[in-house]
């Protein structure tokens, strides 16, 4: 199912036997489920306090508290569950106080989740070893109220959600013709997709791709390619649970493909693309760890795939698959590039982590690039990047590299 530059894969199976779990946002518009605020970023407290079981969605952003979060793993939680902790991610920077009328103690709703592929492989992809110029980098950076304390794995992450955000508020902003940011918050994703003139977009795709997602009782999940480029894939294990996710899942892949609507587009990947996206081949499990006692996330990664599953000991739970053909970006204040006028690169260092090419090849990409940058761009034609940037409206941002392509100064 196609439309505009957003292709949708519906994938086929059996549902698993047993009541289908309430979502995050059902159990707290029933308020069966409390989500409290810990006073830590990058930490919240969750609790069922009623009889059925909460399937919590790694990316559900939640709405509240002292600043705006998303969950950054999938799980069921039990019912009568006691409080335990969930890790989170802030997505609306330098706030650190109740919104308006909101309870800053707590949050109260859950109705959309994370519109970028990008921001999902920040929270899950494996972050390589810093090279030495990454290191001193990460050692001037340390926290100054705690000397010897270097920059943690979780704040490297955090600052790419936070570049996550702006980046998308720049697309959208970019392919609506006005600005998305909110005036309670400019910082806050949640606020930003509040945006009228999103709504009318992905209204205009809603119409015509979330009926089709509601005609068979056999689909179980979703495969979604953008401009032609497959982009994230998430199965469940039954029809139930996937028509309670399907309309937030897609509001969010309409999103980022609204907000790629400027990009070069490719022709709408074969079945047998998709199969082999699936498959996930060449991936080695990079980590294994136990989330709420029950709950295992096992991620499995490759050059060009990421996969991120979710089981506990009676059934599998959630899986997501991330392609990782376009690098993660890394957004800030651009610099000139001193090989090439017109070429610029991010004054932000890159950390561990981030996908990146060297700063020696900065003028020339990829005619002459390693083969490591080849392998993390491979839909990429055989052109310099600046050539392939022409193509691209305004100054657009590089969707595979950290560098910028702006007009050269006379």
């Amino acid at each position: 199912m196609v439309h505009r530059n957003l292709a949708v894969y519906f994938l086929l199976g059996a549902s698993r036997p047993g009541p289908t779990p309430l979502t995050l946002q059902e159990a707290l518009e029933k308020a069966k489920i409390r989500l409290t605020e810990t006073g830590r970023v990058n930490e919240l407290r969750i609790e069922n306090v009623g009889d059925e079981e909460v399937f919590l969605h790694a990316g559900d952003i939640v709405k509240g508290g002292w600043q705006d979060r998303t969950l950054s793993v999938s799980l069921i939680l039990q019912p009568h569950s006691g409080e335990i902790p969930i890790a989170s991610f802030c997505v609306e920077a330098r706030r650190w106080a109740a919104r308006s009328k909101e309870d800053a103690s707590s949050f109260a709703a859950s109705s959309r989740a994370v519109p970028s592929r990008e921001m999902k492989l920040a929270m899950h992809e494996a972050l390589r070893r810093p090279t030495e110029p990454e290191a001193r980098h990460q050692v001037s950076q340390q926290d100054k109220s705690r000397p010897g304390i270097a920059v943690s794995e979780t704040s490297v992450r955090q600052r790419r959600i936070w570049d996550g955000v702006r980046l998308t508020q720049e697309k959208l902003t970019r392919n609506l013709g006005q600005a998305v940011e909110a005036r309670a918050s400019v910082t806050s994703l949640e606020l930003s997709l509040d945006n009228d003139e999103l709504h009318k977009a992905i209204t205009g795709y809603s119409e015509i791709l979330l009926p089709a997602g509601e005609k068979q009782d056999d689909i179980v999940g979703t495969v979604f390619a953008i401009n032609g480029r497959i982009s994230i894939a998430d199965l469940y294990p039954s029809n139930g649970l996937f028509r309670k996710m399907w309309k937030k899942q897609l509001h969010a892949g309409t999103i980022e493909a609204i907000g790629e609507q400027d990009a070069t587009a490719l022709p709408t990947p074969a079945v047998r693309d998709v199969e082999a996206f699936l498959a996930g081949r060449n991936t080695t499990v990079v980590s294994e760890r136990d989330i709420a006692g029950e709950t295992q996330i096992l991620t499995r990664e490759s050059d060009q795939i990421l996969v991120v599953e979710a089981h506990n000991p009676a059934a599998f739970v959630h899986r997501t698959y991330l392609a990782k053909w376009w690098g993660s970006v890394a957004a800030g204040s651009p610099s000139r590039c001193r090989s090439r006028p017109g070429i610029y690169r991010s004054r932000q260092t890159v950390m561990p982590g981030q996908t990146t090419v060297p700063r020696a090849i900065c003028h020339a990409l990829p005619d002459n690039a390693p083969p490591r940058m080849q392998r993390r761009a491979p839909h990429l034609p055989e052109k310099s990047h600046a050539a392939s940037l022409a193509s691209r409206k305004g100054d657009a941002w590089q969707t595979c590299t950290q560098f910028r392509h702006l007009p050269a100064e006379s």
